[in-house]
């Protein structure tokens, strides 16, 4: 699977650079269907790793379940900002970036105060 999914980043990389080169303004439309395609290829693997990691997080305990959803969210929202920055969308990707910012310390706030109010019972 690794040496097809590689070949048709590249392929999908020179048709695209082609087009443009020979003016045709479809080509963010042509980039963004070739990612699809390459996710749809390389879904069968991406919920192989999921599942890894749920037993992962579960046999190692709460913390680190949490730390592995912080870098799912991070994973999920770069890979949403980057699409959105392939489209021209400079906006959305950074309000995605955002988002994404803020949701990982959504999933890290319990775990900070924690360590916050134990900081503060050993001083005391």
């Amino acid at each position: 699977m690794i040496p097809g999914l590689c070949a048709l980043g590249v392929l999908v990389g020179a048709v695209g650079f082609l087009l443009s080169e020979m003016g045709w303004g479809g080509k963010r439309l042509f980039s963004v269907l070739g990612i699809i395609l390459m996710l749809a290829i390389s879904s069968e693997g991406l919920f192989a790793v999921y599942g890894e990691i749920s037993q992962l997080g579960g046999a190692m305990g709460e913390i680190s379940a949490a730390a592995l959803k912080v870098v799912g969210v991070g994973y999920v929202f770069g890979i949403s900002s980057d699409l959105c920055s392939e489209l021209g969308e400079g906006g959305a990707s950074k309000a995605l970036t955002l988002a994404g910012r803020v949701e990982i310390i959504v999933l890290i706030l319990p775990y900070l105060k924690e360590v916050i109010s134990l900081g503060l019972e050993m001083i005391k």
